[in-house]
């Protein structure tokens, strides 16, 4: 879950779903929370205070949660660290076509900008437009 905050997206849904749960995100409050709410379920793997961009990748992943923090990323950093999280995932190395099943996922959710909009930064978060953000995701190597 990065970026989880206290770890709600976690508890409520992914614990349910996936073996093990890590999470991070860089406010130690949210961090703290997340441990408090998580410590002791089975799935809950490790919390750890760190920012997107200084975060080390330790294990792989089927699944990587990234829910309404891509843009507190500027388009470099976050094409870096999308093709990090890539590196991370489960059989990352094979080489995937638009018709096949992934066997891992990157999953973001974020608010779109619309076309016509003039781009906005909000509480430092960049609102990017679906054609900007494919072609970032294009540029990370992502399907």
């Amino acid at each position: 879950d990065v970026a989880g905050g206290d770890g709600r997206l976690s508890h409520s849904f992914l614990l349910k779903h996936y073996a093990k749960v890590d999470i991070f995100d860089g406010c130690p409050l949210g961090i703290k929370k997340a441990k408090e709410a998580m410590m002791g379920h089975k799935n809950f793997g490790y919390a750890e205070q760190a920012y997107m961009e200084e975060f080390k990748w330790i294990h792989d992943y089927s699944a990587i949660f990234m829910v309404w923090c891509s843009g507190y990323l500027d388009r470099p950093a976050l094409v870096s660290f999308l093709r990090l999280a890539k590196a991370r995932l489960l059989n990352s190395s094979r080489r995937m076509s638009r018709t096949s099943t992934p066997d891992s996922f990157i999953i973001i959710l974020d608010n779109l900008l619309d076309e016509v909009e003039v781009p906005i930064i909000l509480k430092r978060q960049r609102m990017r437009t679906q054609k900007e953000l494919e072609s970032i995701y294009a540029e990370a190597g992502l399907i």
